[in-house]
């Protein structure tokens, strides 16, 4: 899809970046050529609950951590601000 293009729907971006999700989910090559950038994190999940849904295969969810072992290495922005950044 060229950039710039414009269309109506979440569901028809998601047709038009990703045809045939189903088929070629596991294509690493296929997936390196496509994306959909978004300015909030609300819209980006919003997005991939929807492409999760589409695809045949069992669920997975992988949780992260919001701390650090090492203070030194780490840039410093409160975990309160970095838990406000959800939209």
């Amino acid at each position: 899809m060229p950039c710039g293009q414009i269309v109506n729907s979440p569901d028809k971006l998601l047709s038009k970046v990703y045809p045939n999700i189903q088929q070629n989910f596991k294509d690493q090559d296929w997936l390196s050529q496509r994306a959909i950038l978004a300015s909030r994190n609300g819209v980006v999940e919003k997005l991939n609950v929807t492409i999760q849904k589409q695809l045949p295969e069992q669920e997975y969810a992988y949780k992260s951590i919001d701390c650090i072992f090492n203070d030194d290495e780490a840039v410093q922005y409160p975990i309160e601000f970095l838990n406000s950044i959800d939209s």
